[in-house]
């Protein structure tokens, strides 16, 4: 858990000096009840949001009352989901900021935007892919749905009982953060600029869900890695074609700085290891290069799309309004070719119909409400976690 001083310019925002560790989790899933350890964070938040008087400030004569305030938590979708309190995986209704419904299959909820075996265009369509008609979430809607988790609990039903309402409703319970206890409320007023936020609170971090959470999962899909797509692949990238693809690769290391290459590995034995700063290379540079004429055309297209949208979004200056247009209508397209070629409306398939991709839609809205991808991305973060083992010590 690391702090980042915003009020700096973005150059010495980016460095370890401005990354201030809060806490560090022994592993994924620990500790059991990760929220117990929010509380003295919370205390020291809402300390310093209430006001730190006898600061000298630099042109002013007399010392100041100084506050600081959280802009926002920007995660990964995990820990984001973590952090609200929120259900994603097998919830009947897992949106942080869209809505939309499950399909059960066998014991677990995908999330398909049509039934299966019945293609667009469809009545019984699950959601909107382009967003026209698609309902979304606010913090008055999210705190109802809240409500009802926890006055299940206050009545003492049944544990599978209150279980069965939290999947059903995508939240387990009160978060410290997002939509507190009245207990905690009281004890905390300063924190009150927090509630009403909603979405925008906890964006997704960009990077983790463009490079780790869909190019790293849509390569092993392709590239035959899992079973996802049942007996039926036609479009699996050969080994044969994934070790060109690797050697290729990997060949660019004399193009770029020494401190670079090892981004630049054979896709074919090291795509589980590869980090965020990793498939960037693969995004915008190498992706479009080494897969044309390789992997059927469609599959090309598709890819295409979200290459060019991804451009767009880690673009090192000003993204514009226009091309964050563009960009929301690429990641549409992307979205629509992936469930008309991946998922295809069959239901063997739909184990492809993971939250993740839904989140994609989602990207653009971040981007308006909390600005460039660069500003809110976790790359500091990153650079920091090599200084973790000394610093532990």
């Amino acid at each position: 858990m690391i702090a980042t001083v915003h009020s700096v310019n973005p150059s010495p925002r980016a460095n370890v000096v401005s990354q201030l560790i809060l806490g560090i989790s022994p592993g994924p899933g620990q500790p059991a009840d990760l929220e117990s350890f929010f509380h003295s964070i919370a205390q020291e938040l809402n300390y310093l949001a209430a006001g730190v008087a006898g600061v000298t400030a630099a042109g002013y004569p007399e010392p100041q009352i100084v506050r600081t305030f959280v802009i926002q938590f920007t995660t990964d979708r995990p820990a984001g989901d973590e952090l609200i309190n929120a259900i994603v995986e097998n919830s009947e209704s897992p949106g942080r900021f869209r809505i939309f419904f499950s399909v059960r299959h066998k014991l677990r909820k995908y999330y398909p935007p049509y039934e299966p075996d019945d293609p667009p265009p469809s009545k019984r369509r699950r959601f909107d892919v382009m967003g026209s008609t698609t309902p979304r979430r606010s913090s008055a809607s999210k705190a109802a749905r809240v409500c009802n988790a926890e006055d299940a609990r206050m009545a003492e039903k049944s544990k599978a009982a209150i279980n069965s309402l939290a999947q059903e409703e995508g939240f387990k319970g009160y978060s410290i953060f997002f939509c507190p206890s009245p207990e905690d409320k009281a004890r905390r007023p300063a924190l009150k600029c927090l509630w009403g936020l909603g979405p925008s609170l906890v964006p997704y971090d960009t990077m983790h869900l463009f490079l780790c959470d869909v190019v790293l999962r849509l390569w092993k899909l392709l590239a035959g890695e899992n079973a996802k797509l049942g007996d039926e692949q036609p479009w699996v990238i050969p080994q044969t074609v994934r070790d060109t693809i690797g050697r290729e690769i990997k060949a660019g290391r004399k193009t770029v700085p020494l401190r670079q290459p090892c981004s630049l590995r054979n896709n074919a034995k090291y795509s589980g290891s590869k980090n965020a700063v990793d498939w960037l290379y693969f995004l915008p540079c190498t992706g479009e290069v080494v897969l044309a004429d390789r992997i059927p055309e469609e599959i090309v297209k598709m890819f295409m799309l979200l290459f060019r949208a991804g451009r767009l979004v880690f673009k090192p200056v000003l993204i514009t309004n226009a091309e964050v247009r563009e960009a929301e209508k690429l990641i549409k397209r992307f979205c629509l070719a992936f469930y008309a070629h991946v998922y295809a409306g069959k239901e063997e398939r739909l184990r492809v119909c993971r939250p993740t991709t839904v989140a994609l839609l989602d990207v653009t809205d971040n981007l308006r409400s909390c600005g460039p991808a660069r500003s809110f991305g976790k790359f500091p973060a990153e650079r920091l976690l090599g200084a973790l083992s000394r610093l532990i010590r």
